[in-house]
Parts: C-alpha cells; structure tokens; sequence
C-alpha cells in the first residue's frame, strides 16, 4: 500500500504494435482522473501520437489517434 509519505516513481510504456490506439493513453486518462494521482511524485511515459507522417511512414507506425497538442495538454493537466 502507498501512502503520501512514499516517494512515487511511475514509468509505463505499452506497445500495442505500430497501428492503432495504445493502451497509454488509456490509462493516463484513468490515472489524471483519479485521487491516487496524488500519489505520483514522478511519472515517466512514452506516449504515440502523430507527429511527422512521413516519420511514423518511415518508423512504420501509423498512431493518429491523438495529436502531439493532445500530449502537451494531458502533460499540463498533470502538472
């Protein structure tokens, strides 16, 4: 059990594959809207989005479910 007296250290990173939504985003929104988010002093995360098209073409991933402003705002809700 975590307590506010624990230093919190959370890093996730979840590879579905290189199509399609990722399972991260999911679960940061779960966390963002719950109170144990309190309880996070660090939090470590890769998040997909699209960037570059012709980048995710070359990387071969194609994750245009969400937007790199997307990721800067859920980054600022967190802080």
């Amino acid at each position: 059990t975590v307590t506010v007296n624990d230093y919190v250290v959370l890093k996730f990173d979840v590879d579905e594959g290189k199509n399609g939504p990722t399972m991260e985003w999911g679960f940061l929104a779960d966390l963002v809207n719950s109170p144990q988010v309190a309880l996070v002093d660090e939090l470590y995360i890769e998040l997909h989005f699209l960037f570059d098209k012709s980048y995710g073409k070359f990387m071969g991933w194609n994750h245009n479910l969400h937007s790199m402003w997307q990721a800067f705002d859920i980054m600022r809700e967190l802080r």
